[in-house]
């Protein structure tokens, strides 16, 4: 072994645990050396979970790089391990996630801050659990100043807007455009002053931004802040005014929008639906519909198929990605039935389109699916049932039985079909469906080699195509 070079070394000890790694300092000096090379850390997550527990002071105090580092920012105490070392360690981490908890955010800024000076810290991505307005407002002023950040994902941030507002007009740090990424999970009236303040200073570079929350926001100002950025190429939001005003931005390619009943009447909705009619340069949309309190009324339907038809108005389209997410609408799958038929419609205006993935697809959805209305279509990607489940297909093997499912394989020869399930061919355990207990293709039973796909941020499993029962 000590006539292997160096880099050869490298690349096995790359593979090698924690607990080995350091073992390798006891065996020779160059071995030791070795370990602590920055080629055998900087590929590295670390975090304070199990695996990890014994080892955080090691590391913190020995290695010389990380990929990722998660830290539990909390109140110290003797069962938190070594959290004072996140703030003195020369690890330089490229990555960086903490979940602060009360009386956490102090250490949190300290990380933050420690990090940014070792000068590797591009990503970061904070959760707040039960954090104050100001331990959260002293914290997001570190976020503003810390410089060098092309991704920052903020989950749960509080809702403290006066106070955000006072300290960002009492910033002192100028701040310089680096962000490409931009996420918070919390967006609604009360945290968008901090939100157009990010999407303002990061403008010039920002390529992605995520605006999630369960509250609505109707601001004026986020969607023009949206329109002048010269690089965003992806955008998921809930619904706000004025979004018609991006159908103008030429590097826009995907959009994903979640569209909720009460929206009917709203300037969002309008303006939306606006969008969709008059961009000709998106590529990938998912539209996620939601509707919690009972079977919904055929008006809100139509407004939820208005979305679908828009996308074929223009009559130049470019999409080849479509998923509608019907999940989030509480019905039975036949009440979906006016979504389907403006699917079916809008499928011929959408000659470009190769993916689609749809909840709850209705047999005749799925027999209205041919060559002839949908070409360029190589993948359908069969969702979950709506809230109210009452018929749910938990295996690939039960799609199998549906007739709907074997016509659109016997005229679409050349189409995948994939769907989410149980992520199995056939039921295991004591209780199987209904359809593994009639016995049949026990191929798919026996096979060890299932096809998983990871589409949409989720996985899916291939539907093959049906054989003779056996």
């Amino acid at each position: 072994m000590e006539q292997l070079p160096d880099d050869v070394l490298l690349e096995v000890m790359r593979h090698l645990d924690v607990p080995d790694l350091f073992a390798c300092r006891l065996v020779s000096k160059r071995l030791g050396s070795l370990a602590l090379h920055a080629d055998v850390w900087r590929h590295r997550r670390f975090g304070s979970d199990y695996k990890h527990f014994g080892w955080q002071c090691t590391v913190l105090r020995l290695a010389p790089c990380l990929d990722a580092l998660s830290v539990y920012a909390q109140v110290p105490t003797a069962e938190t391990g070594c959290l004072q070392a996140t703030t003195t360690t020369r690890c330089a981490v490229a990555r960086l996630e903490l979940s602060v908890f009360e009386g956490g955010a102090m250490l949190a800024a300290a990380i933050i801050r420690h990090q940014e000076a070792l000068g590797r810290l591009r990503r970061l991505r904070i959760y707040f659990y039960e954090v104050s307005q100001a331990e959260g407002v002293a914290l997001l002023a570190t976020v503003v100043q810390t410089s060098g950040l092309t991704k920052l994902d903020l989950e749960e941030q509080p809702s403290c807007r006066s106070l955000v507002e006072s300290m960002l007009r009492h910033t002192a740090v100028p701040v310089v455009s680096s962000l490409r990424s931009f996420r918070c999970s919390s967006f609604s009236t009360f945290t968008e002053h901090f939100v157009h303040f990010m999407l303002r200073v990061h403008a010039a570079t920002l390529e992605e931004v995520f605006l999630d929350g369960r509250l609505l926001s109707t601001s004026t100002l986020t969607a023009p802040l949206l329109s002048g950025m010269p690089n965003l190429r992806q955008l998921k939001c809930t619904l706000v005014p004025e979004l018609n005003a991006l159908a103008a931005c030429e590097s826009l390619r995907v959009v994903s929008f979640t569209v909720r009943d009460e929206m009917r009447s709203a300037a969002a909705g309008r303006s939306a639906l606006a969008l969709l009619s008059h961009s000709t340069q998106l590529q990938e949309v998912e539209l996620s519909f939601l509707h919690f309190t009972r079977s919904p009324e055929p008006d809100v339907l139509r407004f939820f198929g208005d979305f679908i038809s828009a996308l074929a108005s223009s009559g130049r389209s470019h999409l080849r990605s479509l998923s509608i997410r019907a999940s989030g609408i509480s019905c039975d799958r036949k009440e979906l039935q006016p979504l389907w038929d403006a699917l079916l419609a809008a499928l011929p205006s959408l000659p470009a389109l190769r993916r689609l993935a749809v909840d709850a697809p209705s047999d005749a959805l799925l027999l209205g699916i041919t060559p002839v209305i949908a070409p360029a279509l190589q993948r359908l990607l069969l969702g979950p049932w709506p809230l109210r489940r009452r018929e749910y297909l938990r295996c690939a093997h039960a799609w199998l039985h549906m007739d709907a499912v074997n016509h659109l394989h016997a005229v679409n020869p050349s189409l995948q079909l994939l769907a989410r399930a149980k992520l199995d061919y056939y039921c295991r355990g004591l209780s199987p469906c209904g359809v593994c207990q009639l016995g049949c293709h026990l191929s798919l039973r026996d096979s060890n080699s299932i096809e998983k796909y990871f589409i949409f941020d989720l996985l899916w499993v291939i539907i093959p195509r049906n054989n003779p029962c056996m």
